[in-house]
């Protein structure tokens, strides 16, 4: 397969901070994570059968201090902080996360990072962000 060079503890931020989301909103038998090579770009998938969000909150909730109205309901709502940090970390490695969801569904984060040529330009991009 193809090496992927990116920042580890980043890319660990990325994935904490979507299973995280996940796990508050289903059950942890119900998450699906996959990670897999597509041409140059590795693919993160993260998939859970939880409440879902509305297509109006699909829109905003990359945006810091955001959330959707599942999560403002909720007990252990969080800061609304994880998914613009992460939005960030992704575009720091020149890729970016997608959101797929449906109320009473579940929700799909795909997480898109191309095949860097090197660690220092992935570091220079997480210096420029």
């Amino acid at each position: 397969g193809a090496d992927v060079f990116a920042d580890r503890g980043r890319c660990k931020q990325i994935l904490i901070n979507l299973l995280g989301n996940a796990l508050k909103f289903s059950s942890a038998s119900n998450i699906r994570m996959r990670a897999r090579m597509i041409g140059d770009t590795c693919r993160l998938e993260v998939e859970d059968n939880g409440c879902g969000m509305p297509e109006e909150d699909l829109q905003r909730i990359f945006q810091a201090f955001i959330q959707a109205e599942t999560a403002a309901k909720s007990a252990d709502g969080g800061t609304g902080l994880g998914l613009a940090i992460s939005k960030k970390l992704a575009a720091a490695h020149e890729g970016d996360i997608q959101v797929e969801s449906a109320v009473g569904v579940g929700t799909k984060f795909t997480v898109d990072l191309p095949d860097c040529a090197s660690e220092i330009r992935v570091e220079n991009a997480l210096a420029a962000a």
